[in-house]
């Protein structure tokens, strides 16, 4: 004979959410981060014994989203400052209505340039952009350029600044944009060597007009020697090759091809590699035979990845010869030296297979 029936639990959620709901009962007001919490836990609609939690469009769902706006409200700018503070913040933007957001945006006036250097305010600023209508971000803009053309520039090269103006180029209407497109242009090679305003320059060449963006890449085809013996200039020229018009791209592929050994040594430099197989990507009929040529050429890197020597060069005792990365991308755009390199056990380093 089976035993007696065992009650169902009053509350579905599982443990250890039991744990979590009681201490939430006795809180007199829910915390902002209540929201994110799964269904049947929030504090304004507690489960019912039912189990049924508050849709998004109840009372208590909104009670919820003006508590996490309004707690933050008149300490916005003291909050962002803070470790734990800016994602209190970051929340209430995500959680606000329109008209709240706005709100809190306002507190933000003033202190733009100071924001744009802090560690932790700068996420607040950044979520403030990415979540408020173009028309609202002027003041942003405005304080950026208190200083002229200058002021944006140095923001681009901040270690924080550069998010900052990366946002507004993301999300700033078509004169926002172009008023911060134009100054890092006046600048163009200094900003695409520099470790943070390279960063800048790439969202220029992504979301910038037609016109703005060709005249980017014919720099970028005056300087590409230099470029593309940088680093930092390597990713600018992997940026205009994977964005903006072929034929734009061509003209930029056919001046790298046309500096001497420039396109060997692409590759073994950061952000390099891309760049060369984007260049074998665009390339066609003798022009691609001619890159390939350069990429198989007479140098191989060391085990780092760093110095260079020539094929054949007597190695130092205990060196372990590493294959160029150039032959591993020739390997993969059907190069004929497929089988000599299988037979000789080298291992090619290429991301072409895969593509």
């Amino acid at each position: 004979m089976d035993g007696p029936a065992m009650a169902a639990p009053a509350c579905p959620t599982p443990f250890p959410g039991h744990s979590l709901h009681r201490r939430l009962r006795q809180l007199p007001d829910a915390p902002a981060w209540a929201a994110y919490l799964p269904a049947g836990l929030y504090p304004g609609g507690l489960p019912s014994p039912t189990g049924k939690a508050p849709s998004a469009g109840s009372t208590a769902s909104r009670g919820t989203v003006s508590s996490a706006a309004c707690g933050c409200r008149g300490r916005v700018w003291a909050l962002s400052r803070d470790p734990a503070g800016c994602r209190e913040v970051q929340q209430a933007f995500d959680l606000a209505a329109e008209e709240e957001r706005v709100a809190l945006a306002r507190e933000l006036r003033g202190h733009v340039h100071e924001a744009m250097r802090c560690p932790h305010a700068n996420y607040v600023l950044q979520k403030a952009l990415s979540s408020l209508q173009p028309e609202q971000l002027d003041f942003v803009v405005e304080e950026l350029g208190s200083k002229g053309p200058v002021g944006i520039v140095q923001a681009a090269r901040h270690k924080y600044g550069c998010r900052i103006v990366q946002r507004l180029l993301e999300h700033g209407g078509g004169a926002q944009a172009d008023r911060v497109a134009e100054a890092l242009c006046a600048d163009a090679l200094e900003n695409c060597l520099h470790p943070y305003g390279n960063y800048a320059i790439q969202k220029v060449l992504q979301h910038s007009d037609p016109a703005r963006r060709r005249a980017l890449v014919g720099l970028l085809r005056e300087h590409v020697a230099a470029l593309g013996e940088d680093a930092y200039g390597s990713s600018v020229l992997t940026k205009a090759l994977a964005c903006g018009a072929r034929d734009e791209q061509l003209l930029l592929v056919r001046a790298m091809l046309a500096t001497p050994g420039l396109l060997a040594q692409m590759p073994r430099r950061r952000g390099g590699n891309i760049s060369a197989r984007l260049a074998l990507k665009l390339l066609e009929g003798k022009e691609l035979e001619e890159a390939k040529r350069q990429l198989d050429g007479p140098y191989h890197t060391t085990g780092g990845g760093r110095a260079t020597t020539p094929r054949g060069a007597r190695q130092g005792r205990g060196h372990r010869r590493a294959p160029p990365r150039s032959r591993g991308i020739l390997y993969a755009a059907g190069c004929s030296r497929r089988k000599h390199c299988m037979q000789s056990g080298l291992k090619t380093e290429c991301a072409l297979v895969r593509l």
